[in-house]
């Protein structure tokens, strides 16, 4: 699974650096306007969202949310699994680590441990 979400995440990367290119053209920087994170819930942005009223780049920001909401969907079931696991509060506990990452370091080293 930690997988899968490494290559959602490098898919993200590619669909918002193509709809950034795509914005640029008609409002340059529109991007950093908004500075919120992701919404935990569905993992929508807001300057993606605000990008989807503009009918130009719609497939682009469509494409995006889905790729979004199944990358929060991952994260969500991955932390749910994770947190049933004994070594999830000691990963938890450590400095600068989340949800997202306590459970991808968590899947990393059951994966090198088999």
């Amino acid at each position: 699974m930690n997988r899968q979400c490494i290559k959602l995440n490098k898919i993200l990367m590619m669909q918002k650096n193509s709809l950034i290119a795509l914005l640029d053209c008609c409002f340059p920087n529109a991007n950093t306007l908004f500075t919120s994170p992701c919404r935990e819930l569905d993992g929508h942005e807001k300057w993606v969202d605000f990008v989807m009223k503009f009918p130009h780049a719609d497939s682009v920001a469509k494409l995006l949310n889905s790729t979004l909401e199944t990358l929060a969907k991952f994260h969500s079931e991955m932390d749910s699994l994770a947190s049933q696991l004994p070594e999830y509060e000691t990963v938890m506990s450590l400095f600068g680590v989340g949800k997202v990452i306590c459970s991808q370091l968590i899947a990393e080293i059951a994966i090198s441990s088999s």
